[in-house]
């Protein structure tokens, strides 16, 4: 033996295989999000990963719906729709393994549209504990503000609940002084 092998944790494209196990594609981006084809990788193994549970949820649905007489042939068509969602992901893996991309009928072209180098970005900011705190000897320069035109006057805004004013009307005499 030559030692031409390698170990599977060596392989380049483990992460890649990775992707394709639920919700391992996270760990994929956060390692190796800045490269295309583990994000690619990545993208069809969300894509499949939100399938399984759209999946999950049409079953539980329809199988509170289904009537009892078409229960059994229901239930061999969900096991049925759950063994292609495994046979893509071990698929997948296995591609993706082996260094090639495979187009998951119907599923990739929906998967590639997914924004995960949105979500996960690398390297993004970078904060230093020098970039987050001013030295306390240099004051604040002035911020120079653009010209505001002046304020305009303000007009009595009429009140929201009747007061006195309002529910008597006003008598032009003055009041009367009582004489003593």
């Amino acid at each position: 033996m030559e030692g031409t092998t390698q170990s599977p944790a060596q392989n380049p494209n483990l992460f890649a295989a990775l992707a394709y196990v639920p919700l391992l594609f996270i760990l994929t981006m956060l390692q190796k999000g800045d490269d295309p084809v583990h994000v690619w990788h990545a993208k069809n193994g969300a894509g499949l990963f939100a399938a399984s549970i759209a999946l999950t949820v049409i079953v539980t649905i329809l199988f509170g719906l289904m009537p009892l007489s078409l229960l059994g042939i229901f239930a061999l068509v969900a096991w049925a729709s759950r063994l292609l969602i495994l046979f893509a992901v071990v698929f997948g893996a296995w591609n993706a393994w082996n260094g090639k991309q495979w187009n998951i009928p119907v599923l990739t072209p929906f998967a590639q549209k997914i924004p995960l180098e949105k979500w996960f970005k690398k390297g993004a900011v970078t904060v230093t504990p020098e970039a987050t705190v001013a030295p306390a000897e240099t004051p604040a320069a002035p911020v120079e503000s653009a010209p505001q035109a002046p304020a305009a006057p303000e007009t009595p805004v009429a009140p929201s609940e009747p007061t006195q004013a309002t529910l008597m009307p006003e008598d032009p005499t003055p009041p009367s002084t009582p004489a003593a």
